[in-house]
């Protein structure tokens, strides 16, 4: 971490080094800075300021991508050194980066566990001064154009980023080479949605591409069909152990860990169980299970028998 730094992906457009690659467009003219989410920590965000200020800029704004706590928890430092400063995110994301606490009903927020005490002191219900409204179009800051894409499906209301200098920061929209290596189970809560944005990304053209877990790209169309595949695998995966037998939620997160190696751990259980739980909602929204009770036990069966 000492180590990190701003690398140029293109023009003015730059991404921070370390593991999560936070975007940053420079604004020559007025010397102001542009961030594309804030980093997992305020260590993270100090370091990414004191780079930012060596090179004499002064940070303006914040676009959020979506409400994680792993792309958001450097925005309180930003907050609280720069008074003026804009934060935007869509509708759907902003209640979670002002209330990080509403995390813990939708999902285990395993990227960085934080418990609900903490969360609910990070809350602040000013910390996103501007809504974007979730469509594809361009969010103009300053008289700078930044193209917004809606890309949900890995959290609600996630956008990616297209700055004028035609680089696109995809957010958690996919994930790179290195996450993929070690992660065969990705973190989409919406499974079908994830789909879709995936399949968008296709049609988006840009000149370099920054994924937050997995850095920059020139091209990402191989990385795109990696992601693809396995979703449907782990959809197969899923739909294929309910043919077999009757299965309750717990039981199919279970052999989902234990296909997919999962460490027998809180973090990791919880992590597996919303995934899991992504692709039986996908499954009940298609008609292909359907639910069943049985001694106060929910089991989902086949929906053909």
């Amino acid at each position: 971490m000492p180590n990190d730094t701003l690398i140029q992906v293109s023009g003015s457009s730059y991404a921070w080094s370390g593991k999560y690659a936070v975007g940053i467009y420079f604004h020559k003219e007025t010397k102001t800075a542009y961030l594309l989410d804030s980093g997992p920590n305020q260590r993270t965000a100090e370091m990414i300021d004191h780079q930012i200020t060596n090179k004499g800029y002064q940070v303006a704004a914040i676009i959020h991508s979506h409400g994680h706590f792993v792309n958001t928890g450097g925005s309180s430092y930003f907050r609280k050194h720069y008074p003026e400063l804009r934060s935007y995110a869509s509708p759907l994301s902003a209640p979670f980066i002002n209330s990080p606490s509403l995390l813990a009903p939708i999902s285990a927020n395993s990227h960085a566990q934080h418990s609900n005490t903490e969360l609910l002191e990070r809350s602040d219900s000013t910390a996103i001064t501007d809504i974007i409204p979730y469509q594809d179009g361009v969010l103009e800051i300053n008289g700078i154009p930044f193209t917004v894409h809606t890309l949900p499906g890995h959290f609600p209301g996630m956008i990616g980023v297209q700055t004028p200098d035609q680089v696109l920061y995809c957010a958690d929209a996919l994930f790179g080479s290195s996450t993929l290596s070690k992660q065969k189970l990705l973190f989409f809560m919406e499974t079908s949605e994830a789909k879709q944005s995936l399949e968008k990304l296709k049609t988006l053209h840009a000149r370099q591409y920054v994924i937050y877990h997995g850095g920059i790209y020139r091209s990402i169309s191989e990385l795109i069909e990696e992601n693809i595949n396995l979703v449907d695998n782990a959809y197969s995966e899923v739909l294929s152990l309910i043919e077999q037998q009757w299965q309750t939620i717990e039981s199919l997160t279970q052999r989902m860990m234990s296909k997919y190696e999962f460490e027998n751990i809180e973090q990791q259980y919880d992590l597996a169980y919303t995934i899991t739980q992504s692709y039986v909602r996908q499954l009940l929204n298609e008609g292909k299970v359907a639910r069943l009770v049985r001694n106060g036990i929910l089991f989902y069966k086949n929906n053909n028998i």
